[in-house]
């Protein structure tokens, strides 16, 4: 039971209710020189846009990225925000819950080539 919550927590960005120790590894995570935290992001970004490529209108809802990747909502919402930076994707429609509709622009398409 304990394991289910720690994975909810993890999976839904509810970081607030973890632990401590849980926290530094975040805070190392934010700490990274800015080269390896792109390397990352390129990593994780693409495989946000292949999704996307592959979805029905080329979008997909935040909370289906999740799934989709197995990531943790606030990591992807940061993923996320930086793609949208680049233009690589663009918010379609905004949910007062948080589960906006992300679709992939021209230049994200353009990218995964």
């Amino acid at each position: 039971m304990q394991s289910e919550k720690s994975d909810l927590r993890k999976k839904f960005g509810l970081d607030y209710l973890t632990t401590s120790t849980e926290s530094k590894k975040q805070s190392d995570v934010e700490n990274l020189p800015d080269k390896e935290m792109e390397r990352a992001i390129v990593a994780v970004g693409g495989k946000i846009l292949s999704i996307l490529k592959e979805a029905p209108d080329k979008s997909a809802l935040l909370y289906d990225l999740v799934n989709a990747t197995g990531l943790e909502l606030e990591t992807l919402f940061r993923v996320v925000e930086r793609l949208e930076r680049l233009k690589f994707v663009q918010y379609k429609e905004r949910d007062k819950l948080g589960n906006h509709r992300i679709c992939l622009t021209q230049i994200g398409e353009r990218s995964l080539s």
